[in-house]
């Protein structure tokens, strides 16, 4: 595969005027923003989303795509790099760190790209026990399916990103997610979460809800969200025995969330809806954003510009900076 440097030239916006910074956060707050529908299909599938500054990385099915983000109209709908097709394996996860994508795919296989090594896929698990999530700390990969949990070393061998077997779990999640400092792993089942100690290999905590559980993301090293379907968001603290607290920012049912790094949470509603509240004010809420077209809202990802929204069929824009 030919070397694409362009894709990565990454250039943080750190140069915005502090008016424009002004301006954006005024919009977010007031809801005033210009909703764009991408990529619109019959078939029902859903569309998993990573973003930088520069670039949205989609998938579509067994589709990998990387699309140029353009300042005021969202994306350029042509691909700078598609990889694979849609009839290929579904990919059942997406994450990114750093310059780092990686992702795994039903059948087995995880694949990485960065600007260094470019496209790669092994396969690593019998295609028998799907994989449904992974993630990542630096060479520090996990992989899940229903049955087991999984270690991996990433290593280099001749020019090829090799996943060395490390350990193994017999206990399966729906979804993973590890914490900043590689010390805990959140592993997350139907109505429990699980708190896993990777150097000891052992779970150390678990704590059962009363309904389906949805996302789950670290704030920090020792605090977490999650969504579910009786409350749309809570936060746990593992330091203090799984002490929760529960933000009743609206009756909704939230199905997805992005957090953006300091006291804003954002998430999604089977309604189509996104709501925008401060972690400092769990009874309350900024704002409520409805998509144009009512969708659920599957997979969320947003920055000081846009927020980004993947439905069964579609993926909406929501532009705040135009």
């Amino acid at each position: 595969m030919k070397n694409h440097p362009e894709v990565f030239e990454r250039t943080l916006n750190g140069y915005m005027k502090y008016s424009e910074r002004l301006r954006i956060y005024q919009n977010w707050l007031y809801g005033t923003c210009r909703q764009i529908v991408f990529f619109q299909h019959r078939e029902n599938y859903e569309s998993l989303l990573e973003l930088d500054s520069n670039f949205l990385y989609s998938t579509a099915l067994g589709q990998f795509n990387i699309f140029k983000r353009r300042h005021k109209d969202g994306i350029d709908i042509d691909p700078i790099l598609s990889i694979g097709h849609t009839n290929d394996s579904k990919i059942s996860s997406l994450k990114r760190r750093d310059n780092m994508i990686a992702g795994c795919r039903l059948s087995g296989t995880v694949f990485t790209f960065d600007d260094e090594n470019e496209y790669n896929e092994e396969f690593v698990r019998d295609s028998c026990d799907p994989l449904l999530d992974l993630d990542f700390v630096g060479d520090f990969f996990v992989t899940v399916s229903r049955s087991e949990t999984v270690f991996h070393k990433l290593s280099s061998e001749l020019g090829m990103q090799i996943f060395d077997f490390s350990k193994n779990l017999n206990i399966g999640f729906q979804s993973i997610a590890i914490n900043p400092s590689c010390e805990k792993i959140l592993g997350a089942k139907s109505d429990s979460l699980h708190i896993i100690e990777p150097v000891k290999t052992l779970v150390t905590n678990s704590f059962l809800h009363r309904s389906q559980i949805y996302n789950t993301k670290w704030l920090n090293n020792n605090t977490f969200v999650f969504t579910s379907y009786s409350n749309p968001l809570s936060l746990i603290d593992t330091r203090i025995d799984f002490k929760r607290q529960e933000f009743s920012c609206g009756n909704f049912t939230a199905t997805s969330v992005d957090y953006d790094g300091n006291n804003g949470i954002i998430y999604g509603t089977l309604l189509g809806m996104m709501v925008l509240c401060d972690l400092r004010m769990p009874r309350t809420f900024e704002r409520v954003f409805h998509l144009d077209t009512p969708a659920i809202c599957r997979n969320i990802k947003s920055d000081e510009r846009h927020l980004y929204v993947s439905t069964d069929n579609a993926i909406h824009l929501l532009n705040f900076d135009y």
